[in-house]
């Protein structure tokens, strides 16, 4: 019967950290995750059943942060996991006793109770875990670099959660289901269920702030490059009054002498190159003016500038005004730095290199297309991969981000072309308006 309890409670915090954790489990991870706590519960339960609580708390720790470098992310997720079953289950042991009339022992003593326990507390531990997940990740908590006095506090909730998973146990094991036992656990959950919240909201406001100063930090970052290539434009602008002036006054002298043939001469190798160099330049980038999103003006600007300084012809076609997009923007202005900068890597290489942007507006719909040529052989289905690259060590990892970012929206879609030398990313993003 332990051995089947031990079952139902792997199988628990399995679908908790499934919904909690931020990146998708694999199959075979979650297998063997599961296929360990049990081996070592089955172990430890010929000793002392209140012991079966090390596996469920450490295995999962272990198992999920083996080859990831994000193993704070994944250790409070595995926490909050195991903390949202602990209250789950408790909730649900004095909701089942209310319905059915019976107790914790009566559970414990058979099987077939047991395992309608066990069903109506994975149903309410799948509906509280998938929206505890999704607010979480909706609201970037776990992109939130631990620091300091919030680690202690992480590390203090986890030795709590460590305290009332064992007392919970242990009281159970002894068998005293009396009304005072009882009430003693349930005061024990609620100031444990008081601290936790307490917890939360402090890593929460840590969190919220965190994240405004780095949105900040990066606004500022781009509006001090926005601002430099406005200051570039400007003096350009200025020697190119000074020029224009002096073949002006060049050209006087071709006239005032009536000398068609040195004028037509002059015209074709001075004035002309001009005007092919204008139209390469900042001039197409004036459909940019449709952007009324800051952010994402600012980005594209930049990198359309410095594409033009690396010699690629750049294009940009926006002919709706852009005002809002359904999607957060610092997402939004992380894909479009990344999908860019591989544009201009990628273009440089090729024999006539070119970048074109496009974002056309639909009726409930924003479509971001980024056209750019390329030289070589590209695999499709594993550009995506954050250990493929084909632009040397440590430098694949951008649209691994760009897939793992997208993850996160129902409402975004993003197909990739790649032929005859030229590589597409089309971005459809609804609700748009």
């Amino acid at each position: 019967m332990n051995i089947l309890m031990a079952v139902g409670s792997i199988f628990l915090l399995c679908t908790s950290i499934i919904n909690i954790i931020p990146q998708k489990i694999k199959l075979y991870r979650l297998v063997l995750m599961a296929a360990i706590m049990l081996a070592v519960s089955c172990i430890l339960l010929q000793f002392e059943e209140k012991y079966t609580i090390i596996p469920l708390l450490i295995i999962p720790i272990i198992v999920t942060n083996v080859g990831n470098k994000n193993y704070i992310k994944n250790s409070i997720s595995i926490f909050i996991a195991v903390l949202l079953m602990i209250i789950v289950d408790f909730l649900s042991g004095n909701i089942f006793g209310l319905l059915t009339g019976n107790g914790k022992e009566e559970i414990r003593l058979d099987l077939l109770i047991y395992y309608q326990y066990i069903l109506m507390t994975w149903v309410l531990l799948y509906l509280f875990s998938k929206i505890v997940g999704n607010y979480l990740k909706s609201k970037r908590l776990f992109d939130y670099d631990l620091k300091g006095k919030v680690s202690l506090i992480f590390a203090a909730s986890l030795l709590l959660t460590l305290f009332i998973f064992y007392f919970n146990v242990h009281i159970d094991s002894k068998g005293e289901f009396h009304n005072e036992i009882n009430l003693l656990k349930s005061l024990i959950f609620l100031v444990y269920f008081i601290l936790i919240m307490f917890i939360f909201y402090i890593f929460y406001k840590n969190t919220v702030n965190e994240l405004k100063i780095n949105n900040n930090e990066t606004n500022l970052l781009q509006l001090q490059e926005y601002t430099e290539n406005l200051e570039k434009l400007y003096s350009d602008t200025r020697a190119f009054r000074h020029d224009y002036i002096n073949i002006l006054a060049s050209m006087t002298v071709y006239i005032n002498e009536k000398d068609m043939d040195g004028l037509e001469k002059y015209f074709n190798e001075n004035i002309y190159p001009i005007s092919e160099y204008m139209e390469k330049s900042n001039f197409k980038l004036a459909s940019l003016k449709n952007i009324l999103i800051s952010e994402l003006k600012g980005i594209i600007y930049v990198k359309a500038i410095r594409a033009q300084e690396l010699g690629i012809d750049v294009t940009i076609d926006i002919l709706d005004s852009i005002d809002r997009i359904n999607i957060d923007i610092i997402d939004l202005t992380r894909v479009t730095g990344i999908m860019l900068d591989n544009a201009i890597e990628a273009s440089q290489a090729s024999e006539n290199p070119y970048i074109k942007i496009a974002i056309i507006k639909g009726e409930k719909s924003i479509t971001f297309i980024i056209i750019n040529s390329y030289c070589g052989d590209i695999q499709i289905d594993k550009i995506f991969r954050k250990s493929y690259t084909t632009k040397g060590e440590g430098r694949g990892i951008g649209l691994s981000n760009v897939k793992n970012i997208f993850d996160k929206y129902t409402n975004v879609s993003l197909e990739t072309i790649a032929s005859n030398g030229e590589f597409q990313h089309i971005i459809d993003i609804q609700g748009g308006d």
